[in-house]
């Protein structure tokens, strides 16, 4: 059946059947090259092995081979070689080493199939696993291998009994993986099959080793609390009852990076497979950017009895000038976000006339750019001007006075070392308050950015965080039973990655099972309430489909459009049991909106939006309005046309 059936229903032909609206998502998701090469893997097998080297005759050999690889390519780069193609082989590089390139340029690395073993011996199994570092490198091309650790990431084994009290759990740790006890941090549970069980984030307080292969998993005992608390939200999440003796669980080393690139620009990572990762995945940490990731897989390693991949995200872009191009890659079976783009907050230090601050930044402000200065807590806007000219800070009686101030924004954005404060001076007055303010220069925010034709499936956090992102495009991809989907916002708490997104493109994508499209602002003090200032600037959310899963909920935006996107069956939950009290909760506050979410579509604290042409289809028992208008959505701004709620005969 083709696509035009739905629209021809939309018209009022005759029903449609569920199982043609399985066809039809089929059909779309064949259209995603990284979907379609995923059906090919093979399934978890529990009887497989574990896909480590276990021969100790073998591992000297790929030491030593790994220690010759190392020399020929800086002899290589020496040389003012443009290209190095490896001999196939397994390539190991010991005592937690890595492998660092830095400054070089114009170098292509062509691992022609090899596989990396990045080793650390047992007495570091603690310490930051070391893999693949950039720094500072441009028009590098890295293609055609895989990545692999030894000693493993994280810990696997098999749950044999969990405390009554939910207060602790013995498990045994599978034969190949390390026997050592760890301080606390998280864990990942899986079916016995191998399936990811859908879980909020999972934490223990320490695991004791006892026996000699077996561990006491210490916990809180709400962690596990929801896998045996009889409620109908949890039971269609297929969370409850799937906890118990027999479960797979993988307790987590989260630290370091597989791929750090560092400071870099127009790098070229492409057919590389990488089987298990530490923490970050693939982590571009500041720099130029404009580096692509072409055809990678950040899986659990295929053929194995393997069932976790990852400790922390996929794909993570920091402070990066031009964004990434992440294309036809899949992602799964990790510990936190498949995707996370974002800039920084700057801080304000000091005003030292009407149109000169001092203005704390790991890179300078930029002459033309525009200048937001905003209040911490609730993100209200204090001022707006444009940067005129730029000097670092050098007056040693002021340095010190900043040196000696208690910051109250987060440490981590409270930017004041060596070369990160400068004077700011603005093109026009401005009447600060006498507090600190957060800045955004509207630099180092992933200008650009493209995520195409990329899978990402059983993963425990977001789907995409993009925050203070300057202008991007997710197009055709599909996410499936991830926990949450595609958030555009602000985060002003915790991390303070920020500053406040714009002109971002969401188009064409598949959400499956997971949450659904947002924006919003995510306030560093607790329940906020409204703001009066929608600062989130356009956003396009057009031709997505949404199936069995949440909501696209606009909020703070000035211009969004929303149009031809397909909700199949959104809020069952809610529309089976006639509860949408948790529908209130965002961002972890459940006042913070003041009212539950009866619409497929919700715009709240927003203007200048246009919502038209989105079409839900109800499957299951339930009502739900095409469009609810929240409180302070301006009404003279906002278009609502030709969207349809149709209900499908089961």
């Amino acid at each position: 059946m083709k696509l035009c059936s739905l629209w021809m229903l939309a018209l009022g032909a005759a029903a449609l059947m569920a199982q043609d609206g399985d066809a039809l998502l089929k059909e779309r998701l064949e259209r995603n090259p990284a979907w379609k090469r995923a059906q090919q893997t093979p399934a978890y097998d529990a009887h497989a092995p574990s896909g480590f080297v276990l021969d100790e005759t073998e591992k000297a050999r790929q030491r030593a081979a790994g220690e010759e690889l190392k020399k020929q390519v800086a002899a290589a780069i020496a040389e003012g070689r443009k290209e190095f193609r490896m001999a196939p082989g397994q390539y190991r590089f010991a005592d937690n080493s890595g492998w660092h390139f830095d400054r070089v340029q114009d170098f292509t690395l062509d691992g022609q199939g090899s596989t990396f073993w990045f080793e650390r011996p047992m007495s570091k199994i603690a310490d930051n696993p070391q893999s693949l570092l950039f720094t500072n490198c441009k028009g590098m091309t890295l293609k055609n291998f895989q990545i692999d650790f030894d000693l493993p990431v994280y810990i696997q084994g098999t749950i044999l009994s969990i405390a009554d009290d939910l207060s602790s759990l013995e498990m045994q740790i599978d034969s190949d993986w390390p026997k050592s006890g760890m301080g606390g941090g998280q864990f990942t549970l899986y079916t016995p099959e191998g399936e990811y069980i859908p879980q909020y984030t999972l934490i223990h307080d320490g695991a004791t080793l006892h026996d000699g292969d077996k561990l006491t998993v210490k916990l809180n005992p709400s962690q596990l609390a929801p896998y045996f608390t009889k409620n109908a939200r949890l039971e269609a999440r297929g969370m409850t009852g799937k906890v118990k003796a027999g479960t797979l669980i993988a307790l987590n080393f989260r630290r370091g990076f597989t791929i750090h690139v560092n400071g870099c620009e127009n790098m070229t990572f492409e057919n590389i497979d990488v089987w298990q990762s530490q923490g970050m995945g693939i982590l571009e940490n500041g720099g130029i950017g404009g580096n692509k990731f072409l055809n990678m897989r950040l899986i659990r390693k295929p053929g194995t009895r393997r069932i976790h991949y990852g400790t922390a995200d996929h794909f993570h872009s920091n402070c990066v000038t031009h964004g990434a191009l992440v294309e036809n890659c899949e992602f799964a079976h990790t510990s936190d976000d498949n995707l996370n783009l974002h800039g920084n907050w700057r801080y304000c230090w000091k005003q030292l006339s009407p149109t000169t601050i001092v203005v704390g930044s790991p890179k300078p402000p930029v002459a033309g750019k525009e200048f937001n200065i905003y209040r911490i807590g609730k993100l209200e806007q204090v001022s707006f001007s444009k940067v005129v000219d730029v000097k670092p800070l050098t007056d040693e009686t002021l340095l010190k006075e900043i040196a000696d101030m208690k910051p109250q924004a987060n440490e981590r954005i409270a930017w004041r070392r060596n070369g990160q404060l400068y004077v700011v001076e603005l093109g026009e007055a401005v009447d600060l308050p006498a507090e600190q303010l957060l800045v955004d220069t509207h630099v180092d925010n992933s200008e650009g950015f493209v995520i195409r034709g990329c899978y990402f499936h059983d993963s425990r956090s977001r789907g995409a965080l993009l925050t203070g992102v300057g202008g991007g495009l997710l197009e055709n991809n599909v996410w499936k039973d991830v926990h949450s989907g595609l958030s555009v916002y602000e985060e002003s708490w915790g991390y303070a990655e920020g500053a406040i997104p714009q002109n971002v493109k969401i188009i064409g994508n598949t959400l499956i099972g997971c949450g659904g499209i947002e924006t919003g602002l995510v306030p560093r003090d607790t329940a906020q309430g409204v703001w009066d200032d929608s600062i989130i600037r356009d956003v396009e959310i057009r031709g997505n489909w949404i199936v069995e899963g949440g909501y696209i909920h606009i909020m703070y935006v000035d211009g969004a459009t929303v149009s031809g996107n397909i909700f199949w069956n959104p809020l069952r939950y809610e529309r089976q049991s006639g509860d949408f009290s948790g529908t209130k909760n965002m961002f972890g506050h459940p006042q913070y909106l003041g009212m539950e979410r009866h619409g497929a579509v919700f715009v709240t604290a927003s203007k200048h939006v246009d919502v038209t042409g989105n079409t839900v289809y109800l499957v299951t028992p339930g009502d739900l309005q095409a469009v609810q208008l929240g409180k302070f959505a301006d009404g003279k701004t906002i278009r609502c046309e030709q969207n349809d709620v149709i209900k499908i005969r089961p």
